[in-house]
């Protein structure tokens, strides 16, 4: 598994900088360093470590339910990880507890239903499988 350091890679970057008299980085040397960071954020060279879900972020457009001034209750398009979703009302953050509550693995309930063309964005994390 390569893991490296903030200071690792600052280490690498400099290593081909100054390996360079021209002191530029090749495309390629740059693709190998961003490589490196990836692998390191997500471990294991950039495979999926088995056992592990990986987590996915998604901004949700498209939620189940009516906009229509009565409905209060949306789906998410996926089951999303609790208290990850941060909900969105015409652009405006909503609060948790206040604004909305989480029901069930992926609905949103909103305090006060949303008024017919407003726009709801929801960001959350899910697991892959």
């Amino acid at each position: 598994m390569a893991i490296f350091s903030i200071l690792n890679l600052k280490n690498r970057i400099t290593e081909r900088i100054h390996g360079n008299r021209a002191r530029v980085i090749t495309g390629v040397d740059l693709q190998e360093i961003l490589h490196d960071i990836i692998d390191s954020l997500i471990g294991a060279g950039g495979e999926v470590i088995p056992g592990t879900d990986p987590i996915t972020q998604i901004s949700d457009y498209g939620l189940i339910g009516a906009v229509n001034g009565v409905n209060k209750l949306f789906a998410t398009s996926h089951v999303f990880i609790n208290l990850t979703p941060q909900v969105y009302l015409n652009g405006v953050r909503q609060y948790r507890g206040e604004d909305y509550t989480e029901q069930g693995d992926n609905q949103i309930y909103f305090t006060t239903a949303p008024f017919t063309g407003d726009k709801i964005i929801v960001d959350y994390s899910y697991l892959t499988s």
